[in-house]
Order: C-alpha cells, then sequence, then structure tokens
C-alpha cells in the first residue's frame, strides 16, 4: 500500500460526544455572560458570586421594602362612622384626627408612611356591617351583636364603596376592637299627643322609624313587632338631619333615633319644648328576644321637659374592624386610641371605654380582633408578623434551593463543556489513530487543564470532578 494513502487514513476522525439538551440549550445564554463579563473586566468590574448575593439579599428586599413604603404612602383606609348629627358621627371623626397624627419616625422623614384614615358618613352600623364584611371598609363604629344576615344591602350606597363592590364578595370580617358607649333608642313624640309608652303609637300616627341601612329602623320595627303594632314606616329615605327637620315642620308625629345622649340631633329636637320622649315598657324581657338590646334608664333631666326616668333599650357601640387589617395594624389602632379616649368620650355620655381590660370580650357579641386581643393582654406583636416571617423564611429557603439546584447544574456543565473539549483535542490531534501528534495534543490539553486548575481553585467543581477529568485525560493519553 502507497505510504502516501496510509498517512491520510492515519488520522481518524472519532465521533465527538454531544452535550444533553438541557446543557445546549444553557450555551447561548453562558456565551452572553461571559461576554458581559470580558466586557466589564475592561473598565475593572468583576461579576462574582457576592454581586449574586448582593442583589439576591439586599437589593431586591432593598426595592420591595422601598415599592411598600411607596404604596403605604398613597394608601387610605376608610373608618365608617354614622348619620350626620350622631354620637357615632361626632366620635368617628375624632377618632380619625387621632389617628391621623404624624408619628415621630414621619416627623422626622417628613413622609407620610402610615396609611390616612378616611372618615366617612353613613346610614348607620347596617350599612357599615355591608361594606367590613365585604372588605370595601376597615374601619367602623357599629352596634355590636346586630345579626349579619340584616346587612343585606346598603340602605344608603356610598358611590366611592360602590365602584368595588363587584370585586367583593360576603364573608364574616366583623371583628370587635374597643366597646365605646351605650346607645340608648330615643323615641321622641310630639307633646301635644299626649302619649307616654311605645305601646301608644297607632297606625294613622306619621313615625320616622329611621333611615335604611340604620340601626334604628331595624330595632324599631322588631320592637313594633313584638308589641302588635303595625306600622308602616315613613320617609326611609331620609337621613337622621332630615327627619329631624320634618319633625320640627310637623310633617312627622314621632321619629326613632338609636344614639348616644344629647346627640346633636336630639339637641334640635330637645331644646324647643315641644317633644317628649317614650318608655319601652317591654324593655326588661326584650334581652331574650334580642340579646345585642339591653334595658337602659335614660335619667330624668336629661333633656329639656321630660323630668322623669326614660325606661328604653340600647345597644353598645363599638370600634370594628375588617379582618383585612393585620394584628399589628389593629394593635397600632387600640394602643393609639387608648391614650386619647378620655378626649375622645369626654362629652359622650354612658361610656363604657373607660372600663376595658383583659375581659372586654366578656361583654361583647362579636369576637375581638386579633390585634385588639394583643393589646388587652398587653401583648404586642413582634416588629415583623408571623405572616412577613413566614414570607421571609420561605424567600430564603427559595433562594437555599435555587443557589444549590444553579451550582449542582452550573457544575455539572462545566464538567461537560471539559470533557468534550479533551474529546474535539483526541479527535483533531489523532489520539486515537495510528500516528497520533502528541506534542499539538498536550498544547491543547494546557489550555483546557488550566481553566479547570483556576475552577477547582475558586470551587466551582469539586476534587472528584477534578479526578474525574483526570482520569478521562490518562484514558485517553
Amino acid at each position: 500500500m502507497d505510504m502516501r494513502e496510509e498517512g491520510k487514513r492515519r488520522v481518524p476522525v472519532t465521533q465527538l460526544s454531544r452535550m444533553p439538551r438541557r446543557y445546549q440549550a444553557f450555551r447561548p445564554v453562558d456565551r452572553v455572560c461571559r461576554k458581559i463579563k470580558q466586557r466589564l473586566a475592561r473598565y475593572h468590574l468583576r461579576i462574582t458570586a457576592g454581586w449574586g448575593y448582593l442583589v439576591l439579599l439586599v437589593i431586591l428586599p432593598l426595592v420591595f421594602l422601598v415599592s411598600l413604603l411607596i404604596d403605604r404612602t398613597h394608601m387610605n383606609y376608610h373608618l365608617l362612622t354614622g348619620p350626620k348629627g350622631s354620637s357615632r358621627d361626632t366620635v368617628g371623626l375624632l377618632m380619625a384626627d387621632v389617628l391621623n397624627q404624624p408619628t415621630p419616625l414621619e416627623q422626622f422623614l417628613h413622609l407620610n408612611i402610615v396609611p390616612d384614615y378616611v372618615p366617612q358618613a353613613s346610614c348607620g352600623s347596617l350599612d357599615n356591617l355591608y361594606y367590613l364584611n365585604r372588605g370595601l371598609a376597615q374601619l367602623a363604629l357599629v352596634h355590636d351583636g346586630l345579626p349579619l344576615s340584616a346587612a343585606s344591602a346598603p340602605g344608603c350606597p356610598l358611590p366611592l364603596m360602590e365602584s368595588h363592590s363587584k370585586e367583593t364578595h360576603l364573608e364574616m370580617r366583623v371583628r370587635a376592637v374597643l366597646p365605646l358607649f351605650i346607645a340608648p333608642l330615643h323615641i321622641v313624640a310630639r307633646r301635644d299627643m299626649k302619649i307616654r309608652d311605645l305601646t301608644d303609637l297607632r297606625p294613622s300616627m306619621k313615625i320616622y322609624l329611621g333611615s335604611a341601612g340604620g340601626t334604628s329602623a331595624y330595632v324599631a320595627q322588631r320592637l313594633l313587632a313584638q308589641s302588635g303594632i303595625d306600622i308602616v314606616p315613613q320617609q326611609a329615605q331620609l337621613t337622621y338631619d332630615q327627619g329631624v327637620q320634618q319633625l320640627l315642620d310637623g310633617r312627622l308625629d314621632v321619629g326613632f333615633f338609636l344614639t348616644g345622649l344629647n346627640a346633636q340631633v336630639l339637641q334640635r329636637l330637645m331644646e324647643t319644648g315641644r317633644f317628649t320622649l317614650l318608655s319601652v315598657g317591654q324593655a326588661s324581657g326584650l334581652h331574650t328576644h334580642f340579646p345585642y338590646l339591653h334595658m337602659v334608664t335614660i335619667p330624668g333631666g336629661t333633656y329639656e321637659g321630660v323630668p322623669r326616668e326614660i325606661v328604653t333599650v340600647g345597644a353598645t357601640t363599638i370600634l370594628a374592624a375588617s379582618t383585612a387589617l393585620s394584628e399589628a395594624e389593629v394593635y397600632k389602632v387600640a394602643n393609639t386610641l387608648s391614650h386619647h379616649l378620655h378626649n375622645i368620650m369626654r362629652d359622650v355620655p354612658m361610656n363604657v371605654a373607660k372600663t376595658i381590660d383583659a375581659g372586654a370580650s366578656k361583654d361583647l357579641y362579636y369576637p375581638l380582633h386579633d390585634g385588639a386581643i394583643r393589646f388587652f393582654d398587653h401583648n404586642p406583636p413582634l416588629m415583623f408578623d408571623a405572616s412577613i416571617l413566614a414570607g421571609i423564611g420561605t424567600y430564603l429557603s427559595l433562594l437555599y434551593a435555587a443557589y444549590g439546584a444553579s451550582s449542582q447544574f452550573l457544575r455539572k456543565y462545566r464538567m461537560q463543556r471539559v470533557l468534550q473539549a479533551v474529546d474535539r483535542a483526541v479527535s483533531f490531534h489523532g489520539v486515537a489513530g495510528r500516528m497520533p501528534n502528541q506534542l499539538r495534543y498536550q498544547l491543547h490539553l494546557r489550555h483546557v487543564l488550566r481553566p479547570v486548575l483556576q475552577s477547582l481553585r475558586h470551587h466551582r467543581i469539586s476534587y472528584e470532578d477534578f479526578l474525574r477529568i483526570t482520569e478521562y485525560v490518562k484514558g485517553h493519553s
């Protein structure tokens, strides 16, 4: 055989092993990353693992924190009070002023971090319960113990709330925060009618039971039904102020108002001397049928022209919160208000807020919010609540898992690249043939093994990987 033909067959071309597909798909990404690192190296910038740790552990949480602060500076919470002129409306406005006072941190930063509480008048407790249960309001003044089934639809829809109502659904979200005061049921009648008790009412009288969506109308209808009196309510669409005005104008004979003593609407009526208060003779037994009502005695002389005691029923007015508020937020609300309750409630008789203690829940129908429980137990929440701590733990766990998986993937990817480089050197330099070019093979192999040694030094591959590579090289030598 001719020596020329034999020489041509002396340099075999071995079949190169192919990388697994997952590593082949990663090669373009690796190529781009290496180009970026080379360009940054020109400016004496090196991308190392420390940069990745800095981004994941510092920069990303910092960006999240800044975005959260920006979101909170533009966040408003709704505090629903009650009908204009009622005691709840007066107390709710004072509470909003206290809650919106800047904290020392806000004063130092000149930045509004804590969400603003926007007071909003409503038709009454039933409407407040409706909006709380649908998560459309965060705080509200309600009468404790009203059945949630009574708040089926708002009597006076609030445009700001109803714009988001399609995205909500009904849940039991009402939780008690603080008891405030007892609101007696005032049954105001014209003095010239000469009646003294609820049972003296007749269907022919023009009676204002209260606005739809308010507790006054709900309680009045049940008391009248319990007494066997069938009366068609008048002007259910009127607010407290409008009902008072029609009483003053003589277009109504009787009005029901479930509100605190000496509320503004009652002062307007009683100071004229033309009206008196009716008693509820069955008040002592009504608690059995309606657990949220209590027998209340209005002392004689409380109102002008009413020298005798008036026995009626009443309900406990409380500050309620939605479960959408966290423990920390409700604890802060309760703690902040507790330092100002004396000033907030100074003009409200039958105040029960001053008697609050760790056993406050025993006299309340609605369950306490978890934040309120912490307040009464003198157990302030941690700086980070359980959900935030769980989120941080989950984030770190995911980072650790991602770090482990990516490190293993990169280590195997580097191994595949080195082994493929060895195969390419074996094939190109004829190591597997009869007349291999060992010198060129060794020179090429040095360029392959130098990065391997650097990777071993920087712990990018393990010692077991290095031994595997050397054994693979020896097998071809």
